[in-house]
């Protein structure tokens, strides 16, 4: 008698292998899938690739032609202004520039040596009869307490260079020590010159008269963040252009003013932030701060630098008019000597325009020039021009020579 079998438990049921068919037919189905999954991942990366040198060549190409649209409109403002007296729209001012590039001169651009020739005052030229009065008068001052005889540099040769395919305005410019107190004797000296004994230092504009040049300054044109131009009235016991209006910064170079050992006008910018408006910046890091021209002031003899600080592009840097208006109240951002006053202007041509020429008597000579590039490099020549064009013709400066060959309006 057979005994009937019992039924294994499902876990030891015989497991019934797949047949070799089936393998097949799944290889069969899965192969199409890795093919395309293949051939889509190196077309993604192909693409990808592809896109890539293509935005690369694109954006060269692009790059290429604005720059060359950069450089010949910066040609072409630069061929009004360079190497004459600055003329806009009819209005004459006692500016002679040297060098001017809307596109700005770079920081590692501009090769400085320094040198410690300092030429006598004595003996110039026939000059020791107004030496003498000027001496008498300005050492009668720092006996008084009212000048401080610190240290100076002054400007002894400049050439212009240019960089790279795109032809950036570079600067070679040679200094020399100097004191305050040599520079306001030169200076007056400089002023009390002949019509004739004028004409003849200012013959050859571009060639420094050594005895003249005793200082180099940097002027700034101010923008902050909210857009608004920043302009200060001098204060009333400064030795030059009392009561006047500038615009933003003045500072003159020191003998501090150095980096790596050599002069370096940006750091003169710089200090000048901070001691005339409390505003501190990093000078190895910021991009507000550009300087675009070489300027010669014709009514003292004076050599320097303009350029902008534009806080729009250094947004990290809360500067705006509240905020200096906030330091220039708590006497945190100011020089209480040089400075009596601020206000703001809405940084746009007619807004600009409408105060310069309600202002034109007491705008200093250098800062309606580097106010008017500021606008230049941003806004049309055209709408610049309209700003500026009921002012016309007028005249911004002492220099009774008024150099000036040819219109740039």
């Amino acid at each position: 008698m057979r005994l009937a079998s019992r039924a294994r438990p499902r876990w030891m049921a015989r497991q019934t292998p797949p047949c070799k068919g089936a393998d097949k037919s799944l290889g069969n189905h899965m192969y199409p899938v890795l093919t395309q999954a293949a051939i889509f991942v190196l077309g993604a990366l192909a693409g990808a690739v592809i896109q890539r040198y293509a935005d690369r060549i694109l954006s060269w190409g692009e790059g290429r032609f604005a720059r060359r649209r950069v450089r010949i409109r910066s040609a072409q403002l630069a061929d009004g202004f360079d190497g004459r007296g600055f003329s806009f729209c009819g209005i004459k001012i006692s500016i002679y520039v040297a060098v001017f590039d809307p596109r700005g001169i770079a920081r590692n651009d501009i090769v400085t040596l320094l040198t410690d020739e300092v030429p006598e005052i004595e003996g110039c030229n026939g000059y020791e009869q107004l030496q003498d009065q000027e001496r008498a008068y300005w050492q009668g001052r720092l006996d008084d307490n009212k000048i401080f005889n610190g240290k100076t540099l002054a400007l002894r040769e400049h050439s212009p260079i240019r960089h790279g395919r795109d032809e950036r305005c570079g600067l070679r410019l040679e200094f020399t020590r100097g004191d305050y107190l040599t520079q306001r004797i030169r200076t007056g000296v400089y002023q009390k010159l002949s019509p004739q004994d004028r004409k003849s230092v200012l013959a050859r504009p571009a060639e420094i008269a050594p005895f003249f040049s005793n200082t180099f300054g940097v002027s700034l044109a101010v923008i902050t963040l909210d857009g608004e131009a920043v302009f200060v009235r001098r204060g009333s016991r400064t030795a030059v252009n009392t009561g006047k209006i500038v615009c933003g910064v003045v500072e003159g170079m020191g003998e501090n003013d150095m980096r790596s050992g050599r002069p370096d006008p940006y750091m003169t910018a710089f200090r000048g932030l901070e001691e005339e408006l409390g505003i501190r910046v990093d000078p190895e890091q910021s991009q507000a701060v550009e300087l675009f021209s070489l300027i010669l002031n014709t009514d003292y003899y004076e050599w320097g630098m303009l350029g902008i600080a534009d806080f729009r592009q250094c947004r990290n840097q809360a500067v705006t008019s509240g905020y200096l208006r906030e330091l220039w109240a708590s006497a945190k951002g100011r020089d209480k000597y040089e400075s009596d006053s601020i206000e703001f202007v809405p940084f746009n041509p007619e807004a600009i325009g409408r105060y310069l020429l309600k202002n034109l008597s007491d705008v200093v000579n250098y800062a309606f020039v580097a106010t008017v590039y500021a606008l230049l490099r941003e806004y049309p020549r055209q709408r610049v021009a309209a700003a500026l064009e009921p002012g016309s013709p007028a005249y911004v400066g002492m220099d009774e020579m008024r150099l000036h060959s040819g219109s740039n309006g």
